[in-house]
């Protein structure tokens, strides 16, 4: 409907292969980004602010508080999430 509203004709999308490998990707990606930003997020709310702080005061560049500090607490969340999605 949205797509003849626009002036394309309907698209077979299932008939083709090609088309029909391109959609079951679209929607695959589709879910799991969702899923994964919610993750993201979370992860990123639940750093330790005192961690960040400790490095500040210790002369740390903010590349360096991303790479090194950041880094180290998320990955932990980065690998749960990985895990969960393997199930």
């Amino acid at each position: 409907m949205i797509l003849r509203k626009l002036g394309f004709d309907f698209i077979y999308v299932v008939q083709n292969k090609n088309s029909a490998i391109i959609a079951l990707i679209f929607v695959l990606v589709w879910r799991l980004v969702g899923y994964a930003m919610v993750m993201i997020l979370a992860g990123i709310k639940s750093l330790d602010k005192a961690l960040l702080e400790a490095e500040q005061v210790d002369g740390a560049f903010p590349l360096q508080l991303l790479w090194h500090v950041n880094q180290l607490q998320f990955d932990q969340k980065v690998l749960i999430f990985s895990k969960q999605e393997s199930d």
